[in-house]
């Protein structure tokens, strides 16, 4: 406090003594102390402001200003001036964002005017899958060149539509593939000498005994029509099987041919049929075996279906055109899935027929009387070529009155119709 009194005293001592002299160091005539005008304050002013250095970018400006009556000079700042960018537009695309990109001069450089991505628009393209190739789908943006697959579905495979070719004496049988879309296969062939392999005698050996019948083993009622057989008594007489007459050419349907049928399969016997024919041209033989298959529809067959060639009315076709007539009529049946074979006597197989080409095609029915009750066959003499031996047209059975062609056969014919699925297996 002591301090601040004695300078608040100097100062007013000293302008006291100011006040009390002149410039010169003399006194005013009037004793007042005078004053110059160049010791009084300026009262400014200031006139306009002059740039003096122009604002940029990344500087500021300066400008100044000079008082009119001291020609003081006083000066400021100028602000920086808006930068001058460039603009560049940068639209957006399926997976980037659009924006504006502004560049000034100086350098300096920022972004902007952000646009959200469009996202891909895809176009696609289905391929189906096929038996061999999967299925996808193929994906192609519209608006850039990104592209993928996926949705793959596994290969169909082949869905084949199968057909099956019976083997016939002269063509071989087959499976065949065909699948929708065009490939296609054949398999398991089958040969008609596979099915025939043991089709003939090899020993002596019999393994069933049997009969054949027509409505001419049946007795009649007053009014002629056919009584059925006492087939229980035909089978505990010791016959195993049956081979029914089914039709001719000039009977058609045998009329005791659907009774024998029914009668004999009650019994528990194995059953085949024989179709006699007349026929003299192949159009002919053709219609009977069309005939016959009509006859043995939805019916079961243990042995085989036989084509009873022996008239006489025939013979002179000819070796050649009734061998192959035979052929017609047998391939045609086995073309449907029945085990086929002919049916002649010993005369007509050789002389009338072409013998060595019949018993190499075809299962044989051999008709030949020995003349004995029970005979053997003599392989030295007859050969080996047949399945099945006629040996008597005068076999008796205890009950009937009529006489029976009596049989042998020589091989198991039940187990080949099942294996090959004939002759309805």
């Amino acid at each position: 406090m002591k301090t601040r009194i004695f300078i608040f005293g100097f100062i007013i001592i000293l302008l006291l003594s100011l006040l009390s002299c002149s410039s010169d160091g003399s006194n005013t005539p009037d004793g007042d102390v005078e004053i110059p005008k160049e010791s009084l304050p300026c009262a400014h002013e200031f006139g306009e402001w002059q740039t003096v250095l122009e604002p940029e970018c990344n500087r500021l400006g300066t400008e100044e200003s000079a008082c009119k009556k001291c020609g003081k000079v006083v000066e400021r700042d100028l602000p920086c001036s808006l930068h001058k960018p460039t603009m560049s537009i940068y639209p957006p695309t399926c997976t980037a964002q659009g924006y504006t990109h502004y560049e000034c001069a100086c350098g300096y450089a920022y972004d902007s005017d952000f646009l959200t991505p469009y996202g891909h628009s895809f176009a696609k393209e289905v391929t189906e899958p096929t038996c061999t190739t999967e299925g996808f789908t193929h994906y192609t943006c519209r608006a850039c060149d990104y592209e993928y697959t996926s949705d793959y579905i596994d290969s169909l495979g082949h869905s084949f539509e199968v057909t099956t070719t019976r083997p016939t004496a002269t063509t071989p049988g087959c499976t065949t593939y065909v699948c929708e879309c065009s490939f296609s296969y054949t398999a398991d062939y089958v040969y008609y000498s596979d099915i025939l392999e043991n089709a003939y005698v090899g020993s002596s050996e019999v393994v069933a005994s049997g009969i054949d019948v027509s409505r001419w083993n049946h007795g009649t009622d007053t009014e002629d029509n056919y009584l059925p057989l006492d087939w229980k008594k035909i089978a505990d007489s010791g016959v195993d099987f049956v081979i029914l007459k089914a039709g001719s050419t000039k009977s058609g349907l045998e009329p005791t041919f659907e009774m024998d049928y029914e009668g004999a399969r009650a019994a528990g016997l194995e059953i085949g049929v024989y179709f006699y024919t007349y026929a003299t041209t192949l159009e002919g033989i053709e219609k009977d075996a069309r005939d016959l298959l009509s006859y043995l529809e939805g019916k079961k067959f243990e042995y085989p279906i036989y084509l009873d060639l022996e008239d006489a009315s025939l013979e002179a076709l000819g070796k050649n055109y009734l061998s192959e007539m035979c052929e017609r009529f047998i391939t045609l049946l086995q073309s449907e899935g029945y085990y086929a074979g002919l049916y002649s006597n010993h005369n007509w197989l050789t002389y009338i027929l072409d013998g060595a080409k019949i018993f190499t095609l075809y299962d044989v029915w051999y008709a030949r009387y020995p003349l004995t009750e029970k005979p053997t066959w003599n392989e030295q003499k007859y050969g080996k070529q047949l399945g099945m031996w006629q040996y008597s047209e005068e076999g008796k059975i205890d009950g009937f009155n009529c006489s029976f062609d009596l049989n042998y056969a020589y091989k198991n014919y039940k187990e080949i119709m099942i294996k090959w699925g004939l002759n309805g297996f």
